[in-house]
């Protein structure tokens, strides 16, 4: 399925986004199931441009509605729940936004999330219970992370049971804000 890119004139007091391919103009409103999501910006002949695309939102409040889920280009998910890993999941879909609401992602000592994929985004969201990194960032272009916590395993734990690191990034570009980290070794 094709996505329509559109154009919103900041020039203008109108609520509306027009369109680039054929210049008619759709609301600048969100439902439930269909929000508009920045594609790119850009000044032309000094005017700035925001484009964005149709994409699709999704409410999630277990594993398998995010499994699902990331497995969609131009998805907004909301995750409305803690949610625990029954394995690792890896994000290759371009434009995949995860607003975390605050919940956790439990990784079960053994399971991760990874983004492997141009611009996606993780917003507001809690990992716990693991080991070594949870949330891996392989390869990505122009991912997004803000407002990530990450808690360790309990700081009294022996050694072998401490959490080690929560974040991991390699051969990406990625803008972060906001990440907490705490109980780690």
């Amino acid at each position: 399925v094709l996505i329509p890119k559109y154009i919103m004139k900041p020039d203008t007091d109108d609520k509306q986004i027009e369109c680039l391919e054929d210049g008619s103009k759709v609301d600048n409103q969100n439902n439930d199931t269909i929000q508009y999501t920045v594609v790119s910006t850009s000044i032309v002949d000094g005017v700035r441009k925001v484009y964005y695309a149709l994409a699709q939102s999704v409410k999630v409040t277990n594993y398998q509605q995010l499994k699902e889920a990331i497995e969609n280009p131009n998805t907004i998910i909301n995750i409305e729940g803690d949610i625990t890993l029954e394995s690792n999941l890896t994000i290759k879909k371009e434009k995949v936004v995860i607003n975390g609401n605050d919940y956790t992602i439990n990784c079960d000592s053994n399971y991760k999330l990874t983004i492997s994929s141009d611009n996606a985004s993780i917003d507001r969201l809690n990992f716990e219970n693991y080991l070594t990194a949870r949330l891996s960032v392989y390869n990505a272009t122009n991912a997004k992370l803000t407002e990530i916590r990450f808690f360790g395993n309990d700081k009294k734990a022996y050694y072998e049971g401490r959490s080690k690191t929560g974040l991991d990034i390699s051969g990406s570009t990625v803008e972060i804000a906001g990440i907490q980290t705490e109980n780690h070794l």
